[in-house]
């Protein structure tokens, strides 16, 4: 009990940190149930900052004057502004740390989806506060609270009513300051519980940016920030963290910045009464600038808009620098909110596929703390020198203020470089997401199956034919047409297998029939007389729904839609996404397999656009005419020509991509069979078939549970199963 006495709260807080992330390695997922421990913590600890918030926001601002306040705004504004753009220009120059490798990625629903509004009138204007305060909206509590305050300044005879509101503030913060003595306990519970379930194999996935975040977090939470106070202030450096470090490590281990704001204020009082620039006015400026600070992007949060940029990197879709002055403005806006509805709009506004969001999630939960770090860092910084700008405490020394920028820069250069050298020169970064598509396997157990590669011999049917129900019961077997080559719904495997979306589709309509099945390929151009007179019962092959399919065949209900796109070379993705773009083009060469429905459509939108007819697109993707500027395509089967050959990128023109409906093809006088299909694919949607082959072949996820996190205990000592 005396050692505990003697150790330093921030030490015990780091030890329960590093115990519980011990904790979670050696047990696994046997220590998610602490979650709920953690859970409690972080509640308990909330439960007190949003009166805080409110009541602090109404005295500071009420004991000032209206002359008071605008100095106050204006000085703390300048502040903010300089913190942002020093955010904003480290977020920039991230792409630097990248190393040179190759990356394609799967299609995203991201690329089709609409564009993410942010209703930023509900998130900041409180319409009504009591509603705000009930729904944790933080920003509209606090613009009512600064209303309140400010409309406070102008009323006589106010004095006692901010000694009570002084009062409850009093007590706000005794009521947090008990609840942070657990702070230990909660800390271990939290990371005992997150590094016991959280995976470990995506890790590999997304080291470049972990690197890279942290190394500039870092700097930027601990020489950066802090930096610019000992500029302006009598304060060292030493001194500084001497007296933040509680809050900081709470707030790093917790993940959480908003439960240490009143410790915040206070900790920001007492770096003032050190540099003996404290009074009653300048404790009142604290009490304001705190949680108005905290309700503005700060530069924890403006530096996870890196991770957008590394989205693009890794995904093949990067952001380019042309377009980094519209990435920074509606980066810095959407921040406004929070960053889990800022990183969506930015993906999706950028085009790159959202299922990149996954990561950021997972990163979060690391990397997320070095955003709250610097977040507390900036709510310091702004506080102190906001305080001694409007008292005329700041001082600039030129000494201290070379110092800073030499160290600045080479810090922030040695991250980037260093980052870069490394995973350049020491990680093996080969390409490997087309061979692992390539060597994909079917998800499901196939039925007996004959596939050809060459159209076998065939005896035309008879007129009048008999029905495809009764010819595929006779035969024992189902007849299904593929079209070779047609990713991702029917390709031959680095293992001679015949696979894709379709071939398993096929496999599940053969087992539905009590068949075997055979599949034999089909020429898209003779489709319709090969499946007329009999060659095979049914095409199923990524075939779209077209009026002149629909006219002389039987075409099933669509059992997915697919989006129209244009396959292109990486570098003129952004010409291609959106039809105005496209239109200014001066020439306009757009290859194609197809003619009818969909050509005569992008006649219609580009009637400057030449189509040129191209052979198969992996004989057209070894040898590209260069004429051709884009190929069209849908972003389904694009995505996965792109992973083959990653210098293509998939462009989903905007606004209002076009939706392609994909069907199953029958001859007209098998009405019978279409029924049947027809009623099988509505059976196959309900019972989540679809949507499991959609998930793996389409999008590239695996489907099925996972294995267990890796664990001391389950995979060293083996303990348990």
């Amino acid at each position: 009990m005396r050692l505990l006495q003697r150790v330093n709260f921030s030490t015990l807080v780091l030890a329960s940190l590093a115990l519980g992330v011990a904790t979670g390695l050696f047990f696994g997922e046997l220590t998610a149930g602490l979650k709920i421990v953690g859970d409690i913590f972080i509640k308990l600890l909330q439960m007190t900052v949003l009166p805080y918030v409110m009541v602090s926001l109404i005295v500071g601002l009420g004991q000032l004057d209206y002359r008071g306040a605008r100095n106050l705004a204006a000085r703390a504004g300048t502040i903010l502004i300089v913190l942002w753009a020093i955010a904003i220009a480290v977020v920039l120059l991230i792409p630097l740390a990248f190393p040179a490798w190759t990356s394609a990625s799967l299609f995203s629903t991201s690329l089709a989806a609409p564009q993410q509004k942010l209703d930023l009138i509900t998130l900041y204007v409180p319409s009504n506060p009591f509603r705000s305060l009930a729904n944790n909206v933080v920003p509209a509590v606090v613009v009512f609270s600064i209303a309140v305050g400010l409309a406070l300044i102008g009323i006589e005879n106010k004095s006692r009513l901010l000694e009570m509101l002084e009062t409850a503030s009093a007590v706000l913060i005794k009521i947090t300051q008990a609840v942070a003595r657990a702070t230990p306990i909660g800390v271990f519970a939290i990371a005992a519980a997150a590094s016991g379930t959280i995976s470990t194999s995506e890790l590999e996935r997304i080291q470049v940016f972990v690197a890279t975040h942290v190394g500039l977090g870092l700097v930027l939470a601990l020489w950066v920030l802090p930096g610019l106070v000992t500029v302006f202030t009598p304060l060292s450096l030493r001194e500084i963290f001497r007296l933040i470090r509680d809050p900081l490590v709470t707030a790093f281990a917790t993940g959480n910045l908003f439960i240490v704001l009143p410790q915040l204020s206070e900790v920001c009082k007492e770096l003032l009464r050190h540099a003996r620039l404290v009074n009653e006015e300048n404790e009142s400026r604290v009490d304001v600038l705190v949680p108005v600070t905290f309700n503005l992007p700060n530069v924890g949060r403006l530096l996870t808009m890196g991770f957008v940029l590394f989205a693009g990197w890794y995904s093949g879709t990067p952001v380019p620098p042309a377009d980094y002055p519209a990435f920074a403005i509606s980066g810095f806006v959407s921040f406004f909110a929070n960053v889990f509805i800022g990183i969506p709009f930015l993906l999706d506004t950028f085009q790159i596929p959202a299922d990149t969001f996954q990561l950021f999630l997972f990163t979060d939960a690391f990397t997320g703390r070095f955003g709250v770090l610097n977040g507390a860092m900036t709510t310091i910084v702004v506080a102190l020198l906001g305080t001694c700008a409007m008292g005329g405490m700041a001082k600039l020394n030129k000494a201290r203020l070379v110092r800073y920028l030499l160290g600045s820069v080479g810090l922030l250069a040695g991250v980037l470089v260093s980052v870069n050298l490394f995973f350049t020169h020491l990680v093996d970064a080969q390409f490997r997401k087309g061979e692992q598509f390539e060597s994909l396997e079917l998800l499901f157990e196939p039925v007996r199956t004959t596939a050809y590669d060459k159209p076998p011999l065939f005896t035309p049917l008879p007129d009048p034919r008999p029905s495809a129900i009764q010819r595929i019961r006779e035969r024992g077997k189902i007849r299904v047409g593929y079209v070779p080559g047609r990713l991702p719904h029917s390709f031959v495997n680095t293992n001679g297998i015949l696979v894709g979306f379709d071939i398993e589709m096929a496999s599940q309509l053969a087992r539905a029939l009590d068949v075997e099945l055979e599949l034999v390929p089909v020429d898209l151009p003779t489709l319709v007389p090969q499946i007329s007179q009999g060659y095979c019962d049914i095409v199923m092959s990524g075939i779209p729904i077209t009026p002149e399919l629909a006219k002389a065949t039987a075409v099933s209900d669509p059992y997915l839609e697919e989006t129209l796109a244009f396959l292109v070379l990486d570098h003129r993705r952004k010409q291609f996404s959106s039809w105005s773009r496209i239109e200014e083009l001066e020439t306009l060469r757009i290859g194609t397999r197809v003619s009818g429905y969909y050509s005569r459509q992008i006649r219609q939108w580009l009637p400057r656009a030449v189509l040129v007819g191209i052979p198969p697109l992996g004989e057209f993707l070894d040898q590209p005419d260069e004429t051709v500027d884009a190929v069209l395509i849908t972003a389904e089967a694009g995505s996965a020509w792109s992973l083959l050959h990653p210098r293509y990128s998939i462009a989903v023109p905007r606004p209002d991509p076009l939706a392609v409906p994909m069907a199953y093809v029958m001859a007209r006088e098998d009405r019978q069979l279409l029924d049947f299909v027809n009623a099988w694919i509505k059976l196959k949607q309900n019972d989540r078939t679809i949507d499991q082959l959609y998930e793996y072949w389409i999008l590239g996820k695996k489907v099925g549970q996972s294995e267990p996190r890796w664990s001391v205990i389950r995979n060293v000592l083996g303990w348990v199963d």
